[in-house]
């Protein structure tokens, strides 16, 4: 029999190696849990913001909203987790990595359905090429709250409602607030 000096530390530094990568396979895991939470919750007050946020003129549509959504986005440092902040895409897509705002003033016919803010970025699924190899993650985060119309839209069904009732034609509505115009009010 050969001697086995040095088997013991063998052993142990082989189980410790399967040992320390599978601790760095549950932290990484728990980070992009955690990233996956805070993108979420980002999103959701983007949604929020971009729901309450009016000009409170007519000439404005949903620009400002979409505009102050990002900002609290941003608020939130997601762009250290993977998240391109750079600007505010129309619609979605689930394939790029960005920052979408589904508007509820699209008159396409493709229009999105729900109305809200979507997020979507990719991280690694580990960061050790032995354990998952080159295998990435796609996060997407979704909130629809809804939008109630700004007052723009609103003004303008208004004044196409009129010029429909009275000419029999939708007609053109000027896009200044110098008419002062009261009508019932429908919820728009």
């Amino acid at each position: 029999m050969k001697k086995q000096e040095g088997q013991s530390t063998i052993e142990f530094l082989l189980t410790f190696m399967f040992a320390l990568a599978f601790l760095f396979l549950f932290i990484n895991i728990s980070v992009n849990y955690s990233a996956g939470y805070l993108v979420h919750y980002a999103t959701f007050m983007a949604s929020r913001t971009y729901l309450t946020a009016d000009t409170s003129t007519i000439n404005g549509g949903d620009q400002t909203a979409k505009e102050e959504a990002l900002k609290t986005l941003k608020r939130f440092r997601v762009a250290a987790v993977g998240v391109p902040v750079d600007g505010v895409k129309n619609c979605c897509s689930t394939t790029v990595d960005g920052f979408y705002i589904n508007s509820a003033f699209t008159s396409s016919i493709n229009a999105p359905l729900f109305v809200g803010a979507v997020s979507v970025f990719k991280k690694p699924l580990s960061y050790f090429r032995a354990i998952a190899g080159d295998t990435e993650i796609r996060y997407v985060s979704e909130s629809f709250l809804g939008k109630e119309p700004v007052r723009h839209e609103c003004w303008n069904r208004t004044c196409q409602a009129i010029n429909l009732a009275v000419t029999g034609t939708i007609g053109n509505c000027a896009t200044d607030d110098t008419a002062d115009i009261t009508v019932f009010d429908n919820g728009c």
